[in-house]
This record gives C-alpha cells, sequence and structure tokens, in this order.
C-alpha cells in the first residue's frame, strides 16, 4: 500500500476506512493496485490479497475511483499465485508483500521467474524484516538471471535488463 495525503478528517477506525494519521497529518492509504490502475488505464492490474475483509476495503476503493481495470483474487497466496500465472504468459511489474520466510519467498521467486522478460521489475517487500528475508534476499541477488538489484532497506528492487553486462547491487539508505 502507498499513502496519499488527504484532507478529509480522520476516522476513527483506521482498518475498514483507510484513514490513518502520520505526525498528526490525516493520509489516506491507497492500495497499490489503486496507484498502478490510474496511472494506466489499459493497463491490466491484478491484486492479490489473503484478506477477504480487507479486499472489501480494496474493492470498495476501486468502485470509489472509477478503476475497472483491477482483477482482484482472494485467497492464500500459495493457492493463488499459481493460477494467476498460468493466464499471464508476461509480468511487467510485480510487488510481492507475503509469506515473511526463506522457503514461500524463494518458490514465489522461483514461480515467477518463466513469466518475467527483459524489463520486468520485482520488488519484494521487508527484505530485512528477519535473517530468513536478508538469505532470501541475497539468494534471489545471485541468481543467474538477475542482473541488478536496488536494496532500498524495506523493499528490494529486481531487475533483468540483458544490457547489464555485468551484475550490479546497489544499497541506498535514507
Amino acid at each position: 500500500m502507498a499513502c496519499q495525503k488527504e484532507d478529509a478528517p480522520i476516522a476513527e477506525n483506521p482498518d475498514t476506512s483507510g484513514r490513518v494519521t502520520l505526525h498528526d497529518e490525516p493520509i489516506r492509504v491507497v492500495p497499490q493496485a489503486e496507484l498502478k490502475s490510474a496511472a494506466n488505464a489499459n493497463a491490466n492490474v491484478i491484486t492479490m490479497e489473503g484478506s477477504s475483509e480487507i479486499a472489501a476495503v480494496a474493492k470498495k476503493h476501486f468502485q470509489y475511483l472509477g478503476l475497472k481495470n483491477i482483477e482482484q483474487v482472494t485467497g492464500n497466496f500459495d493457492e493463488t499465485l499459481p493460477g494467476v500465472l498460468s493466464r499471464n504468459a508476461q509480468l511487467d511489474f510485480v510487488f510481492i508483500d507475503g509469506n515473511h520466510r526463506l522457503e514461500p519467498t524463494m518458490r514465489y521467486f522461483e514461480w515467477l521467474k518463466p513469466h518475467v522478460h527483459e524489463n520486468t521489475v520485482l520488488i519484494f517487500d521487508d527484505i530485512h524484516w528477519s535473517k530468513e528475508m536478508e538469505l532470501a534476499w541475497k539468494k534471489i541477488q545471485a541468481d543467474e538471471m538477475v542482473t541488478l538489484t536496488i536494496d532500498l532497506f524495506f523493499i528490494g528492487m529486481v531487475f533483468f535488463r540483458k544490457e547489464n553486462k555485468v551484475k550490479q547491487h546497489f544499497s541506498v539508505r535514507y
């Protein structure tokens, strides 16, 4: 999810309203799918959510914004991701914020690899969440298909550009 400043008052229940307070400024939590869909109305956006309650809130956001190019998939990631991948030969942008353990993260990465192309960007959330996630990040960086990674501490970006002849890994601390 991303945050977008909003002038509306802060609601009492941030879990259902999508409003939270950060340093006394009201902001509205905007699902990543909303941002991608709004940026390109011709894009096919698929959002996967394990919680039916969160998916219902996201659906209300999509309807409110009139976003019609979003497919919602609700359920366990291990069970729903294979079906999504079977319907999509290539993926351009994938944001993984799922199971924060080594084995599932590596499994998702391996499942995604046949669907990436030279311009695909994969983003893994919480790469420093635990020792297991740090190990997963190191294994992803070492993968022969990966040509460039950027570690932004909270997220890791993965690129597959063939023009990059030498693997490069950058860490940005801010």
